[in-house]
């Protein structure tokens, strides 16, 4: 049967993207091993939480500069596809958001995965 509930997945760390990448796939394969492929439709929700340049104003809310967050969704896709979705053909809801780390927070990805009710 498909997975019931959603499936939560949160990666910290540098904000390098190759350093970053690997820590998803990390975290991605140990989510995985306690949790069953989805093989349906998924819903997706991505927040991606970005480390604030100092040289970025402080009335400045969002990351409206680069990593493009098509860029960085698709990152987080190809970490789960094979892994936690059997395709990211599957993907029929994609919410994602980017936004700079707030006080006391730190850079990473919070990815959720819900399998979508089938009529």
């Amino acid at each position: 049967g498909a997975l019931t509930g959603k499936v939560v997945v949160t990666a910290r760390g540098s904000a390098k993207q190759t350093e970053w990448t690997n820590r998803m796939l990390s975290v991605v394969r140990e989510v995985a091993e306690s949790n069953e492929l989805l093989t349906g439709p998924v819903s997706v929700t991505l927040r991606f939480n970005l480390p604030k340049p100092k040289s970025a104003p402080k009335r400045r809310a969002f990351p409206d500069r680069a990593p493009d967050i098509d860029k960085l969704a698709r990152l987080v896709l190809d970490a789960i596809t094979g892994t936690l979705i059997e395709d990211d053909a599957r993907v029929v809801y994609l919410q994602a958001i980017k936004a700079y780390v707030r006080d006391g927070g730190r850079p990473g990805a919070d990815v959720s995965l819900w399998p979508m009710e089938l009529e």
